[in-house]
């Protein structure tokens, strides 16, 4: 008996084996869409298919189908509300290992507990270097029950088929375009003399004197995801003026996603106001209100708020503002709801002939985004006010700016519609496995992920209550960069506390700075490619005030027609977040699109991307301004080829990477880029501090783990000695006394910008092998864990920069390492004395890369293996 489960334990795990190491086939959507442009990741051939045969085993067929299932990730679902879902559906990013899984459409999903299967939809978000999957959009529908939890299993299961595509298309010859999933219709694209009408709705812009402006669609629809579960269509166009009395140019451009449910009573909106044109463009222009209007059910309807109803006949009215929510029913004022949440609404009708009309709109995120509501009136349209005309108020965008906004609509009857809007109202929470996003190596510069130990999770991370997303949270009417507007720039990774507590509250609130990012950068140039224009130079997304007039793109020239439209508005303001080669950040938007698959965020990146092409320090013959402004910009460069597999980025890195290898200082001192002496930087010397050069051996770590360009561990090797010996003390920005003194006064700032040098070292060492340098910095380390005022611990500022040296305890030294540092010491004596004895037994020991550096000998530079 025993011998017999040896050998079925042995089968399992060999079937296992088989099954997650078996190269896939190349990719192959499950259906083709319509034609039309795509904006997925380029695709990258894959290796041929090879077959393994596995071993004869007398299990029965149940039993063998089930053992041959090999798990890649596991998801954990959580419903928070006490309510049932039968299907509810779900999108999230998953990790894999390089060299994992080569097919995303060999993936399958089923409940773990029971092995039920599970509807399955993918898109490949991201590639490794050999092509293989790096980040996989998933797509599924999960029943949960009351305040559950649910843990999927992502993999390679042979005896789950594919989910089928249910989708097709009709188009009339008046242009109208349906969607069809087998039991329900959509109208995707309407023509309508008043505004074309997608997915029913049709915009309303309203300029600052009263004239009204419609939406156009340019071109049709294009269908970038084509799926058994979700079809998602893309539409463009802007808005013309509806008289012969307003302006003669399209007023800003509006770009919107439409995702469509397959067998479910809703679809989801995400509607963008773009001010994006660079050519030539207008720039910000005032205007009074943006609506979009929905026709709404026959007769007068029945009304219903956020769960309360209204008697049919009645005008309603809801508003959002940023002192909280107002609502009116004829005119007579209702008292605001306890707590501000996000707005909907719900309209039901009974025709004539016994039939029944709905309409369902729920505004995701409305509570942060104001001021916004819903106006209905009988015999009129709804209208979704995205931005709701208030006394007094003026709207504007920046240039090259925009603003989302995200929708739930339903029409389904008997209580359908409104099933689908209370749950999208309050979603489940998805999490990933920590464990799994570590071994992944999949996230961050380096792939380097800290699981956190209990006393990490104990720890208390404060989320702020309202987070700035609002228009009226704004409040950089004079400001136009990140120096002054406190952006969440300078962090490698705002979603890291997100993915390693699994909290809800911590994603939702990354989540929303995510999509201000997203929004409020200004990166989106439509139509704008650095190709067509090699000699501008984009500066914060607009080219750069001091450049010459012929590479301005028109900006120097602006229609007198215009200034109407501009009097009044500050020539600063809405740049949150604005880029420059020293500040730029793009881990939001980045994790934003691994985690979601957003193409909003896709787009901002690429856009972006086009952007820093321009740089002059990116272009041939370029020189890099600072340390800071190479790292930053290294690490952007390849945060968007790892989205985009765009090869031009990826060239532009290596430039700039090679350039600065070949001119940095190769003498006593090996500075990376020289500077006058300056305060901010080093009063007395002509070179970067070393606070602004550990950002580029954090760049340097990101695309050496892309490229493994051999240049890079001894331009790491240098910089870390660099770091170790040019420290200064207190200045202006205080750097880390990594000679082991003591930290300056206990009040002073020490989560600043000193503490990238730590993580930096060890970035570093994971490049050249050598870890030594990273053991110069436990004092520091020891003593901030201990802070009087700002100990050390997830959720505090210093944190993120912290993860690539706590790797580097923890695999050196052992888990306890990253909470005990006496360890550590204890640990580096006891190596000590052991090399010193080997030492005293042979006449060339081997070198510990763990122990204590000698400065006074010269260091032996060890390649990474």
């Amino acid at each position: 008996m025993l011998r017999r489960s040896a050998f079925l334990l042995f089968a399992l795990l060999l079937l296992a084996a088989c099954a997650s190491s078996r190269p896939a086939p190349q990719d192959a959507e499950p259906g083709e869409p319509p034609e039309g442009e795509t904006l997925s990741v380029p695709a990258r051939p894959s290796p041929p298919a090879t077959f393994q045969a596995a071993a004869p085993d007398r299990r029965s067929d149940s039993e063998r189908l089930l053992a041959e299932r090999s798990a890649l990730a596991h998801i954990t679902v959580t419903e928070t509300q006490t309510r049932q879902r039968d299907g509810a559906p779900l999108s999230f990013g998953v990790p894999f290992a390089r060299g994992r899984l080569h097919d995303a459409t060999q993936l399958r999903a089923w409940v773990t507990n029971s092995g039920a299967a599970l509807p399955v939809q993918t898109r490949v978000l991201s590639r490794w270097p050999d092509n293989s999957l790096r980040w996989v959009l998933v797509d599924t529908r999960v029943a949960l029950s009351a305040r559950a939890e649910v843990v999927v299993a992502v993999g390679l299961a042979s005896d789950l088929a594919a989910t089928p595509v249910p989708w097709s298309v009709e188009e009339s010859p008046a242009g109208e375009l349906k969607l069809h999933d087998g039991d329900r219709s959509w109208t995707v694209l309407r023509r309508r003399p008043e505004g074309d009408e997608i997915a029913g709705l049709r915009a309303l812009l309203v300029d600052r004197f009263g004239l009204d402006y419609v939406s156009r669609v340019d071109g049709g629809v294009k269908w970038v995801e084509w799926g058994p579960l979700r079809a998602t269509a893309r539409l463009r166009g802007a808005h013309r003026s509806a008289s012969d009395n307003g302006l003669d140019i399209d007023f800003h451009s509006f770009t919107v996603f439409v995702h469509f449910l397959a067998g479910l009573d809703g679809l989801r909106v995400e509607w963008s106001l773009e001010n994006g044109p660079l050519h030539e463009p207008p720039g910000r222009l005032a205007f009074r209100s943006y609506e979009l209007l929905a026709a709404m059910p026959s007769p007068v309807p029945a009304v219903e708020i956020a769960g309360r109803s209204v008697q049919p006949g009645s005008s309603v009215t809801l508003t959002q503002t940023a002192s909280g929510e107002q609502r009116s029913v004829d005119g007579v004022r209702v008292a605001p709801s306890a707590r501000l949440r996000d707005a909907w609404i719900g309209l039901r009708a009974s025709t004539r002939d016994g039939g029944q009309q709905a309409l369902w709109v729920h505004r995701e995120d409305s509570a942060a985004n104001h001021p916004n509501g819903f106006v209905m009136r009988p015999t009129e349209p709804l209208r979704i006010g995205l931005l709701s005309p208030s006394p007094g108020t003026e709207f504007w965008l920046d240039d090259a700016t925009r603003k989302t906004f995200y929708l739930n609509l339903s029409r389904g009857i008997e209580g359908r519609g409104q099933a689908f809007i209370a749950e999208a109202a309050n979603p489940p929470h998805v999490a990933l496995d920590p464990l799994e996003v570590r071994l992944s190596k999949a996230w961050g510069d380096a792939g380097l992920f800290v699981l956190p130990t209990a006393a990490d999770l104990s720890n208390s991370i404060g989320v702020p209550r309202d987070a700035p997303t609002g228009w009226a949270d704004w409040g950089e009417r004079s400001a136009k960069n990140t120096h002054q507007t406190g952006s969440p720039r300078n962090r490698l990774s705002v979603f890291l506390e997100a993915l390693q507590t699994g909290r809800a509250d911590l994603f939702r609130w990354n989540m929303a700075r995510a999509r201000h990012a997203m929004d409020m950068r200004p990166y989106h140039i439509q139509g704008f490619s650095a190709d067509e224009f090699p000699d501008a130079n984009l500066y914060e997304g607009v080219p750069h005030w001091n450049e010459r007039p012929a590479i301005r793109l028109g900006r120097s020239e602006m229609s007198a027609r215009f200034v109407n439209y501009k009097h009044g508005l500050p020539e600063k303001g809405h740049g949150y977040n604005g880029f420059d080669p020293e500040h730029m950040a793009l881990d939001d938007v980045y994790e934003a699109y691994l985690l979601t698959g957003s193409w909003q965020a896709l787009d901002a990146l690429q856009s972006a991307g086009e952007a820093m092409l321009t740089w002059w320090e990116v272009k041939p013959g370029g020189k890099s301004f600072s340390s800071r402004s190479f790292g930053w910009t290294l690490r952007a460069l390849i945060q968007v080829h790892r989205a985009t597999g765009d090869p031009r980025i990826l060239d532009a890195a290596r430039r700039i990477v090679h350039r600065q290898n070949e001119s940095r200082g190769q003498g006593d001192t090996k500075w990376f880029i020289k500077q006058k002496p300056d305060g901010r930087h080093l009063a007395d010397k002509e070179w970067d501090s070393p606070w602004m050069v550990a950002i580029a051996l954090h760049g340097l770590a990101a695309y050496f783990h892309e490229t493994a360009d051999p240049i890079v561990p001894p331009l790491a090797a240098d910089l870390s000695d660099f770091c170790l010996s040019a420290l200064r003390g207190p200045v202006f920005m205080p750097d880390i006394p990594i000679d082991g003194s003591e930290i300056p006064v206990e009040d002073q700032e020490v989560m600043g910008v000193s503490l990238w040098v730590p993580g930096g070292l060890a970035a570093a060492a994971f490049i050249t092998g050598d870890h030594r340098p990273v053991d110069r910095a436990l004092g520091v380390y020891e003593a901030l864990l201990k802070h009087r005022d700002k100990p050390l611990a997830m959720g505090t500022a210093g944190w993120i920069w912290w993860q690539t040296y706590r790797v580097s305890l923890r695999m050196r030294y052992g888990a306890e390492a990253a909470v005990n540092p006496a360890r550590v010491r204890e640990l580096m004596k006891q190596r000590a004395a052991k090399k010193q004895a080997d030492e005293a037994s042979s006449e060339a020991p081997p070198e510990d890369p763990s122990a204590p550096v000698d400065p006074s000998k010269p260091r032996k530079l060890e390649r990474p293996r």
